[in-house]
């Protein structure tokens, strides 16, 4: 038996509006809580609440409007609240961070309705607890924080280990412990309203990444998507270079410097980057090209700068994509697949440019890094026929 205990997702501000909840939860709990063994017929039920307190239950055969919020604060025993505030301080916090206090109120709440109304929906028997609300809370982490670690302790022996939030939340908490006990086990938990509450967090959250309502920090879902489809990008452009056939050298253009178009500048980089955003690359591209003529180095965003360096190689525009993956390299030295971007510099020098002994500089600290057997192999061919060149 494992739980988790923490994870390393750290926060710089107190999550207020996170224990305000966990209070109220508690507060509404010690209020309400008097169980009572009740006899129907020859069973023997037990009534967890205090008789005024049942107005406040989601009735699913005939709901009250604000039964669909008032239910998320109620609990049925120590263990039920006991399991849904540990859960929603462990996850809770980081999104309260996220999403500051009034956004993270109104995400909770929403979470809570949508979870009872996808329970209500399915079911006629009544409902009470915060599961569903701290599954809405559960899904949005596991959109925001998939790369960290939850760290787990094992029951036996006390010992702990980390695992990844991806893995933990999707196949333990969604699909062991609600999917399939959904299908296979008859029980009073309420299964559906956890499934309801885990979509709506995940739904919810990757819409305000992907519509830019909530500023995404490089380490959610959405932004591995992206890095995934710029690493393809990139793989695309290596194909390209792979297949093609001959040396491509355009004569570059080059104009006066104009302080005009410095003044300009800002605007102009906000426009490519509106022209990226929309889909227009080669636009983008295009104008990028534009401030590259005018002998300025202008530094776009880490996605904009790739996507037209990738954009630029892809049509043969061997000197503008050699300036814009030079610009890139210099501001973004971190970047994942900084091996990729060398090995394109030094094709670029090695084949179209004529500067074998850039080339060679780039291949060589490329073949140190690249773990693809293919682009190694070219990597390694090129950078031996850099060396005959100098």
């Amino acid at each position: 038996m494992f739980i988790p205990i923490k994870t390393d997702v750290r926060i710089t501000k107190p999550p207020l509006m996170n224990y305000f909840l966990i209070a109220v939860c508690i507060a509404v709990f010690l209020a309400t809580y008097s169980p009572v063994e009740v006899k129907y017929g020859y069973k023997t039920f037990v009534e967890p609440l205090k008789p005024w307190a049942d107005t406040f239950v989601l009735h699913s055969d005939q709901p009250k409007v604000w039964q669909f919020i008032t239910y998320a604060f109620l609990h049925s025993n120590i263990v039920h609240i006991a399991g849904n505030m540990f859960f929603l301080f462990l996850f809770g916090n980081k999104i309260n961070y996220r999403l500051g206090h009034i956004g993270y109120l109104c995400f909770f709440i929403s979470g809570a309705i949508f979870a009872a109304v996808g329970y209500s929906y399915l079911h006629e028997t009544a409902m009470l607890g915060a599961s569903g609300a701290v599954a809405a809370v559960t899904g949005a982490y596991l959109i925001l924080y998939p790369r960290s670690n939850i760290t787990l302790m094992g029951w036996l022996f006390f010992y702990t280990f980390p695992i990844p939030a991806f893995w933990f939340i999707l196949v333990k908490m969604v699909l062991i412990d609600n999917v399939i006990p959904a299908n296979y086990v008859n029980s009073k938990v309420a299964y559906d309203a956890h499934l309801s509450g885990y979509a709506f967090g995940v739904v919810v959250t990757g819409f305000m990444l992907i519509t830019r309502l909530l500023k995404s920090e490089g380490i959610d879902f959405h932004y591995m998507i992206k890095r995934w489809k710029r690493g393809r990008a990139l793989r695309d452009s290596l194909q390209y270079e792979m297949k093609a056939a001959k040396s491509i050298r355009p004569e570059g253009q080059s104009s006066k410097y104009s302080s005009e178009s410095y003044k300009l500048l800002n605007d102009s980089e906000q426009q490519i980057c509106r022209l990226a955003a929309e889909g227009k690359i080669k636009d983008a591209a295009d104008s990028y090209v534009s401030l590259l003529n005018n002998e300025h180095k202008s530094v776009l965003p880490e996605n904009e700068q790739l996507d037209i360096a990738n954009n630029l190689m892809g049509r043969g525009k061997a000197e503008q994509a050699e300036k814009a993956y030079k610009i890139f390299k210099a501001n973004y030295p971190n970047y994942e697949y900084i091996e990729h971007i060398e090995l394109m510099l030094g094709l670029l020098y090695s084949r179209y440019l004529n500067e074998p002994e850039n080339a060679v500089k780039q291949l060589e600290r490329a073949c140190k890094k690249l773990s693809d057997p293919e682009q190694k192999k070219m990597c390694s061919n090129e950078l031996k026929k850099a060396k005959k060149k100098l």
